[in-house]
């Protein structure tokens, strides 16, 4: 293997093919770019200044290390490196390719002017960077760190352990990829930005895997432009007043979040579109064989609709599964309270949606719904629930009505497997929808 050697002072003939040969600052491109797949660029620790914009076209399948130990050719412990262009006004940083980068300081130009940090903007790469810092440093509100790019496709990048920084609130994360985050900090100093990723075009997905997002009160995801996003949150650390998801309009996307919280609690999960949200309550539910979260604390979801919902797109709730080891009939049912009002809803406003193996030979499930069959614009009333007030905890005094859903005859499981429930909501902002996620037959 040749592998690529660099120091900020260099050494011998500064041909960067071993340490006592090693690439001064000078040729830190000609480094980076240096190795072919499988082979190394050693990086030893120290500041690379860089006056202008620099691009690092990576060689599909290099691995960038950053290291404090040049007494070996193969480091035995690693470090951290900065390329700093913060001295120079609009220095641009741009990294590409199918390559893994670990321990690097990135730092983009510093004072008023606008100066990016671009992740893998060429198209069929798949980068990955671990234990980096991405810091835009300016204050220019114009200024990005870019993930993909709005002109190129399939991309896609994972981030581990790295942080995030910014320079004003006005900044932020602009996504055109595929990003799997994992483990990594978000303005954990300097500026917090009021967005943290903002769409605008393409149709992106974002995971997040152990972040701390603890400092963003503001919002962690929006679309505008030609976007649509997907997200997905687990076991992140959020700030109490967070605004999960702010779409422009209909068909940005979908946010959901799994044991997400601002505090020491625990299983929370939660769904967002343009039509509505799903988010757990732990202050209203059915009190004696309700839903639990952990084998002995009950809980509900408060499914709501925005203005946007409407019965040709209604809010449509994630779906509740179970599984069915028995065949037969069966009456599946979810419990709900409209908490603050004795109105019924009609079938034209909320219903439910299930799914069940009812095709014998095949796991095919069989779709139905208790939506009014005709679909007429006045609907009737949704099933009053045998449960009452006595039944539940933190309903509204005498102002609630109980209801069911679900169908109202028996359905026949043909194969075993798993039965699903879910709740449509097209009347516009509904917010006083509770829902036991329990199916019960």
């Amino acid at each position: 293997m040749a592998n690529k050697y660099i120091t900020v002072a260099g050494a011998g003939s500064k041909d960067g093919s071993s340490w006592a040969n090693a690439y001064d600052s000078a040729s830190l491109e000609a480094a980076l770019e240096g190795p072919s797949a499988g082979e190394y660029c050693y990086i030893d620790q120290g500041t690379y200044t860089i006056a202008s914009d620099m691009t690092f076209d990576l060689q599909s399948g290099a691995i960038i290390l950053a290291t404090n130990d040049t007494a070996n050719a193969i480091p035995t412990v690693l470090g951290t490196a900065t390329i700093d262009g913060s001295g120079t006004a609009g220095v641009d940083i741009v990294i590409r390719g199918s390559a893994m980068v670990r321990g690097i300081i990135f730092k983009s130009g510093g004072s008023a002017s606008a100066a990016n940090i671009t992740l893998s903007n060429d198209a069929d790469t798949v980068s990955m960077f671990r234990n980096c810092t991405f810091n835009i440093v300016n204050s220019s509100g114009s200024s990005r760190c870019y993930i993909g790019s709005s002109g190129a496709d399939r991309i896609e990048v994972e981030t581990i352990g790295c942080t995030f920084l910014f320079g004003t609130t006005t900044q932020y994360i602009s996504l055109n990829s595929r990003w799997t985050s994992i483990g990594d900090a978000f303005a954990s100093s300097g500026s917090v930005p009021a967005t943290l990723v903002g769409i605008l075009a393409r149709q992106p997905e974002m995971r997040f895997f152990g972040a701390d997002m603890g400092a963003l009160s503001g919002t962690l995801v929006t679309a505008s432009g030609s976007a649509r996003a997907y997200a997905e949150l687990y076991g992140c650390k959020l700030h109490a007043s967070v605004t999960i998801f702010n779409p422009a309009s209909l068909g940005r996307g979908d946010v959901y979040l799994y044991d997400c919280d601002s505090g020491d609690v625990h299983y929370k999960f939660a769904h967002y579109n343009p039509c509505g949200s799903t988010v757990v309550s732990t202050s209203v539910y059915i009190t004696a064989d309700g839903a639990t979260y952990d084998g002995t604390n009950r809980y509900s979801w408060l499914v709501s609709s925005t203005s946007l919902a409407r019965p040709a797109n209604p809010y449509k709730s994630p779906w509740v599964p179970v599984y069915r080891g028995t065949t037969g009939s069966v009456t599946p049912r979810l419990e709900c309270l409209r908490k603050g009002s004795t109105t019924r809803y009609k079938d034209m406003q909320v219903w439910a949606e299930w799914l069940y193996q009812g095709t014998s030979g095949f796991p095919l499930a069989v779709y139905d719904n208790d939506r009014d069959a005709v679909m007429n614009p006045t609907g009737s009333d949704q099933a009053a629930s045998s449960l009452t007030a006595s039944d539940w905890t933190g309903e509204d005094g005498s102002s609630n009505d109980f209801f069911k859903l679900g169908p109202s005859g028996a359905i026949t499981v043909q194969e075993i497997g798993t039965l699903a429930m879910r709740v449509c909501i097209a009347a516009a902002s509904v917010t006083d929808v509770y829902v036991d996620p329990k199916i019960r037959v």
